[in-house]
């Protein structure tokens, strides 16, 4: 969206609840760039990280479902 909106335009977005509207104002564009390893080291290493978690912890879970009993309330 704001790929399209060029600087000094501005657009509304309905968000759908109680006539709740946000508006988008578009100041100025910085031009992307590649980013610096030192700039997403941390974010990098970060990713990494909760993927290996997410894959431990299923591994963990499908372990444990096989002698236990367990529920998943993801909306609750």
């Amino acid at each position: 969206m704001f790929e399209e909106l060029k600087p000094g335009q501005s657009t509304k977005i309905w968000l759908g609840k109680d006539n709740v509207w946000a508006v988008m104002h578009v100041l100025s564009h910085s031009q992307s760039r590649p980013m610096a390893y030192d700039e997403v080291r941390d974010i990098v290493d970060q990713s990494v990280e909760n993927i290996e978690s997410e894959r431990v912890l299923k591994t963990l879970l499908e372990r444990w479902r096989a002698a236990h009993h367990i529920e998943s309330h993801p909306n609750g």
